[in-house]
């Protein structure tokens, strides 16, 4: 297959090409560049696994849009998608990308008017796009018939199976005929996922696009660590510091949402709330707002969220910790899209940092800590907003009908105390310094449990930790202090007294570090024995030699014990992650959230 490097080499029909190019699109996205050359040249099955705002959404419509004929007596491709938002916006990528060919396109969810669709089904429509559950109501109904599809796709599917739509899915399934064409596309591939690809798509291509890549590397990712009660404060602080913001907050709850929006409409910055609870046609309105930039600030639930596809947020706010790695790539994924660049943060309290340092282990993220603006910071970028605006109208002119006012100000009045009195009329709610609440920045390393204090080395803010790897592992001192430092924010510097044995080794660092790494193996560990723990008083005084033939067992000399295969989160070391852990959400402080590992 020769290279593909623009969207000119697909060729295309004049009447789709035209709509790529008064789309602006020119060079395809990867995960484009190998699915539509497949998808045009045959009729295989297709199995895409790749991150929202990859370009999916042209990776499949492109080629059903080019290959579907017209004037079809039956429904030819439908798209089942996980929310009404998405499939929206699906349907209104496939309609402009269609350009003058006359292809009928016809969304069909829960919450829109049953009689527009029955209408429009009953008129005739070459492609279906909706959600599960509306679709098996007109399949139900009789409304809708899909037993001679081309194109069958299923868009968001791991979101769609996390929702509860196997079932939905499976019975939709059975209507359609054997000879169409299945395009699957999800960000993750779970086990779910893979026995739906083996039951209903025997023989398939799989295009895999690095996520990670794909999603952060336009993403510049800060963290700023803040007591729960001062979360509202910073949010403030940074969209006040943004001379243009344009983004999403995202909340854990519904509850979450709905103050964080009032505060926020109470403080004067203009936001929308979209969770669960919104009605459809309120979803509506508050998407297209947001997409006209009539609304600048968007306060979500990551599943109200997901779907939603504009290119150019400047920023995502994660105003709570995600609650696992994957939710967290979900969310930065909305901005740094299209070329452009952005903006990641994420609030991150005392009792989260553990939670924090396992997102970014899994996700393979170093997430830079930031200084969060001063209130003399913000004040200054409002100060530069005002002056911006003035030197505008002063070039771009259209104030002659002030002049006449402006020299009977100056007659009586010295042009500096004049211009100071009017900026204080027109900006003096910008520019009020009382709104603002002073906080202090922690500092976790103060009152933390577990750590013992004072290991003989005269310092009392350090920790001595046993780590289960040594000589035996082939790791040596500058191995565990590599270890140390790739799993924790330390530079070696900061690391001491590295003592490696054949089984295990110690390591001397500062307690704040010392607790975080003991609770994230601890979680990795799901209640076997973790990789990293606090020594005890005696553990330097032990012989070095033992054996690690398996679980890990102090009797006073040596080590011995079970095996050490099966995984972090199964009772050994190779394998993957897995388990569970419980925290307290920070901001309500009555509510139990689940870390999903």
């Amino acid at each position: 297959m020769s290279t593909i490097t623009s969207f000119a080499d697909f060729g295309f029909s004049s009447e789709i090409f035209e709509a790529v190019k008064s789309k602006g699109y020119e060079i395809p996205s990867p995960i484009q560049a190998q699915a539509i050359p497949l998808l045009l040249s045959s009729n295989t099955n297709l199995v895409g696994k790749a991150q929202t705002g990859t370009g999916k959404t042209a990776a499949f419509s492109l080629p059903i849009l080019e290959k579907l004929g017209t004037n079809n007596k039956k429904v030819k491709a439908i798209v089942l998608t996980p929310t009404r938002e998405l499939a929206n916006q699906v349907a209104e990528e496939m309609v402009s990308l269609k350009g003058a060919k006359k292809l009928r396109i016809q969304t069909v969810y829960g919450g829109q008017s049953m009689g527009k669709q029955l209408d429009a089904l009953q008129r005739g429509v070459d492609i279906v796009i909706g959600t599960p559950g509306r679709i098996k109501d007109h399949i139900n109904r009789g409304t809708l018939k899909i037993d001679d599809l081309d194109f069958f796709v299923l868009d968001e599917a791991d979101e769609m199976l996390n929702m509860g739509f196997l079932e939905e899915i499976e019975e939709i399934l059975e209507y359609t005929n054997d000879e169409k064409q299945m395009l699957l596309f999800s960000a993750t591939m779970p086990k779910k996922i893979l026995k739906l690809i083996s039951q209903y798509m025997s023989d398939y291509k799989l295009i895999e696009i690095e996520s990670q890549q794909q999603t952060t590397q336009l993403v510049d990712q800060i963290h700023y660590e803040i007591k729960g009660s001062d979360r509202f404060e910073a949010l403030c602080r940074i969209i006040d510091c943004s001379k243009e913001f344009y983004g999403i907050v995202f909340c854990n709850t519904k509850r979450e949402v709905d103050e964080v929006n009032a505060r926020l409409n109470e403080r004067g910055i203009e936001s929308e709330a979209l969770h669960g609870d919104i009605m459809q046609a309120q979803r509506e309105n508050i998407m297209k707002k947001l997409k006209k930039h009539k609304c600048n600030v968007l306060v979500a639930t990551d599943v109200a969220a997901r779907g939603i596809d504009v290119n150019d947020l400047t920023h995502v706010i994660n105003f709570e910790l995600p609650q696992d790695p994957e939710s967290y790539v979900h969310r930065i994924g909305r901005t740094g899209r299209a070329g452009k660049e952005g903006i990641a943060i994420t609030f991150v309290s005392k009792n989260e940092r553990s939670d924090f340092m396992f997102i970014q282990k899994i996700t393979n993220t170093k997430i830079r800590k930031g200084e969060l603006p001063t209130v003399k910071d913000v004040l200054e970028v409002k100060k530069q907003i005002i002056k911006d605006k003035i030197t505008n109208i002063i070039e771009h002119g259209g104030y002659s009908y002030y002049e006449e006012l402006a020299q009977e100000i100056l007659e009586s009045n010295d042009p500096e105390v004049a211009l100071a009195a009017i900026l204080k009329q027109a900006f003096k709610d910008q520019l009020n310094i009382d709104k603002y609440q002073d906080f202090v920045v922690p500092q976790y390393d103060e009152r933390h449990t577990g750590a013992r204090r004072d290991h003989g080395n005269g310092r009392s803010n350090t920790s001595r930790i046993f780590i289960a790897l040594g000589k035996k592992d082939n790791k040596g001192p500058r191995d565990i202090v590599d270890f140390i430092t790739q799993e924790t924010t330390l530079k070696g510097g900061e690391i001491d007294e590295v003592r490696v044995f054949d089984a295990f080794s110690f390591a001397t660092i500062p307690n704040e570090e010392a607790n975080i790494l003991i609770a994230m193996h601890k979680k990795l560990a799901k209640g076997n024995k973790p990789l990293v723990t606090i020594a005890k008083d005696r553990d330097d005084e032990r012989g070095g030699g033992g054996t690690r033939s398996g679980g890990f067992r102090r009797d006073g000399g040596g080590r011995s014990g079970g095996g050490r295969s099966g995984g972090y989160g199964g009772g050994g070391r190779s394998g993957g992650y897995g388990g569970g852990g419980d925290r307290n959400s920070d901001g309500g402080g009555t509510e139990r959230k689940r870390f999903k590992r």
